[in-house]
């Protein structure tokens, strides 16, 4: 699991997946340090567990770039998902 770090992090992200087939996940921690990584059920356990539950999770969409806000709710529904391989 790569995970980017910086300011950066989030136009990184988007660029790779607008140009990829894989969804990439945003987050800035309680720390304020901005993260990104390829989507997947433990980025996103990860990331829910940075951010706390009033943080906001981005999911940035492959081949478009665009992103989602997620909650904390959104957030586990996709994190379960994602460990089914159904998404």
């Amino acid at each position: 699991m790569e995970i980017l770090e910086g300011s950066e992090a989030p136009a990184i992200a988007a660029r790779r997946a607008r140009y990829s087939d894989y969804d990439w996940i945003v987050w800035c921690d309680r720390d304020g340090t901005w993260r990104a990584a390829r989507a997947s059920a433990e980025v996103v356990k990860t990331a829910m567990l940075a951010t706390g539950t009033q943080g906001q999770i981005y999911q940035y969409q492959s081949r478009t770039g665009w992103s989602h806000m997620m909650n904390w709710w959104i957030a586990n529904n996709v994190r379960r998902r994602l460990e089914r391989g159904s998404y």
